[in-house]
């Protein structure tokens, strides 16, 4: 499995790049100055997506001059429905990550991590063994449940 990281120049994406070379994984960063991004696109099977939500358009402008069919991408907005509308027009399997844990949590050892989307494709689930070997607990939610509960909770932590 190979990895690219949209993004992969910040914060979380750092992290990602770090941890799939931890377990090693072929990882690479695709950041604003990254000379040839699409080389690094299309030799990749998995994609993630770890850039701000109004960001979301450079993402896709990028992943709509590939053919992602046989390609997972991975987003990591912690809207899910926000992102699933931007990225719909892709015409990929795409799944939905939230880890509950910033770019400066390394190792993942007792994080968690939502997911949704397309749990089922094969590399969600080589994923999701991998984040589960390094200690990470796994919880599958469908968006509309997700996004429901971090309403809750961002509204909550405005009353503390």
């Amino acid at each position: 499995m190979k990895v690219a990281v949209i993004g992969g120049t910040g914060g979380m994406g750092k992290t990602l790049i770090r941890f799939f070379t931890d377990n090693g994984i072929s990882a690479k960063a695709i950041g604003r100055k990254t000379l040839s991004p699409m080389e690094i696109l299309e030799e990749s099977d998995v994609i993630f997506i770890s850039v701000p939500s109004l960001s979301l358009g450079y993402a896709v402008g990028l992943l709509k001059q590939i053919n992602l069919s046989k390609k997972l991408v991975v987003s990591l907005g912690s809207i899910m429905s926000f992102d699933k509308n931007v990225l719909s027009s892709l015409k990929s399997s795409l799944l939905h990550v939230h880890q509950l844990f910033g770019p400066m949590v390394y190792p993942f050892v007792d994080q968690k991590i939502i997911l949704s989307g397309d749990v089922n494709h094969a590399f969600s689930k080589k994923l999701s063994t991998l984040f589960k070997k390094n200690g990470v607990s796994i919880k599958i939610l469908s968006q509309q449940k997700h996004d429901g509960l971090m309403a809750n909770i961002q509204a909550i932590s405005q009353f503390s």
